[in-house]
């Protein structure tokens, strides 16, 4: 009986898709959704008004993966590769954290999903706006002279400092990362969105209970992401080692790939989630969904540190938190893609 539900569901799951790349859907769905509920929330997001794509959505037949492996969607998509179901311990597991780590709790991941290799660059995103027309924005939070700045002049194309197709995309907030997901869903005819902080904090762990995700030790640091190093000025910066990037965001894969094969989980750029902000984990889901149920969810949550932050904010437990609509040179985003459930 449970294989047969197996089945029915993967099903209903691929007729989903596939009437969600056809109308142009463009809302999330819950991970934690039955697969009834996943139909009627397919069908409702179709008749919003969401346009309808002018080419058929690429390639319907779903292609199986497994975990560790990886794959593109479209010569402009990012890479992506798959992580596998599973469970952990979520929070301060250390007791050097915050109490918004707390309480620490078990979460269930029981599904596999595709994240993005590396943040966002700056070349996927310009294909984004290149494509939609999406706005620049008015100005950005800046760190050129070591100390965060609104600049009215400052946006993703001229943040401040030279920018490569293969730099991670800067000055961006939760919208622009949202609208990006949703334009690569119809794109492709992909259900792509932003991860949910469990799964976030699933991958930066991928399987440790250590301060980060290769251990606990400061002077490593260096190997697995772009930090304030001991060439910066800041006074949090960490001593131990100098990672070559002490003004500017690294090239995205410039550094060591976690035990799942992601890049920079810890420094290098805040990387925006789904979730609303929530002041400590109680009540917090355990399924690994987004936590979205909230009257006012203006502020969203950030995770990994960035290329000016100490070692404490580079920690896998460690959250941060922002306006959805203020756009900063030390935040980015990666995306996610759902594969089964």
């Amino acid at each position: 009986m449970g294989n047969s539900k197996g089945v029915m569901f993967r099903g209903i799951l691929l007729i989903g898709i596939w009437f969600a790349a056809l109308f142009g859907a463009t809302t999330w769905l819950d991970l934690s959704a039955t697969p009834r509920d996943l139909i009627v929330e397919l069908r409702s997001s179709a008749t919003k008004g969401a346009p309808v794509p002018a080419t058929p959505a690429v390639g319907m037949n779903q292609r199986r993966y497994g975990p560790g492996d990886e794959f593109q969607d479209c010569p402009d998509c990012p890479e992506m590769v798959v992580i596998p179901a599973g469970s952990f311990r979520m929070g301060d597991l250390t007791g050097e954290g915050d109490e918004d780590e707390k309480p620490v709790h078990v979460v269930r991941v029981g599904y596999s999903f595709a994240i993005g290799k590396y943040e966002v660059t700056y070349g996927e995103y310009s294909a984004f706006v290149n494509s939609t027309g999406h706005s620049d924005g008015s100005g950005c939070r800046v760190w050129a002279n070591d100390k965060g700045e609104e600049d009215n002049s400052k946006n993703w194309r001229d943040p401040g400092f030279i920018q490569s197709d293969g730099d991670p995309v800067v000055c961006v907030n939760w919208n622009d990362a949202t609208a990006y997901a949703q334009w690569l869903s119809h794109k492709t005819g992909r259900l792509y969105r932003l991860l949910s902080e469990s799964e976030w904090e699933y991958v930066a762990r991928a399987g440790s209970q250590t301060k980060y995700g290769f251990g606990n030790g400061d002077t490593f640091l260096c190997r697995y992401g772009n930090l304030a190093d001991k060439s910066s000025k800041y006074k949090w910066r960490n001593n131990n080692c100098d990672d070559g990037y002490a003004r500017h965001p690294a090239p995205v894969g410039s550094f060591t790939a976690n035990q799942f094969g992601v890049h920079d989980m810890h420094g290098n750029l805040w990387e925006w989630v789904a979730d609303c902000w929530h002041a400590s984990y109680s009540g917090a889901p355990s399924n690994g969904s987004t936590w979205k149920y909230r009257r006012n969810c203006s502020k969203r949550v950030l995770r990994g540190g960035s290329w000016i932050s100490g070692p404490g904010d580079l920690r896998s437990a460690n959250r941060d938190l922002a306006i959805a609509g203020k756009r900063s040179d030390i935040a980015g985003f990666r995306i996610a893609r759902m594969l089964s459930q």
